[in-house]
């Protein structure tokens, strides 16, 4: 897992691969490291990505998705810390 960590981390420095290794991080930090806010780190990272990525006056079909998954994680946090808003 750390080996394909490093290289998702190495796309998304040289700008590889679009919304792909953010996807891939924030599923790596949520289910394997438990890492809820560093996983949404990297899913605001991926929405970020699409939205500046996108042609102007359209919206990529998986930007709905990452932000259900931004959702997820956001209210994953919040129960954790006893429903404190994020």
């Amino acid at each position: 897992w750390s080996e394909a960590a490093d290289a998702w981390e190495t796309m998304i420095v040289q700008g590889e691969a679009g919304v792909f290794p953010y996807i891939e991080l924030a599923k790596y930090y949520e289910h394997v490291e438990k890492d809820a806010p560093k996983a949404l780190m990297y899913a605001r990272g991926a929405l970020n990505y699409a939205l500046n990525t996108a042609p102007l006056g359209t919206e990529r079909e998986d930007t709905a998705q990452i932000i259900r998954r931004i959702e997820r994680l956001q209210n994953k946090i919040r129960r954790k810390q006893g429903g404190i808003p994020l």
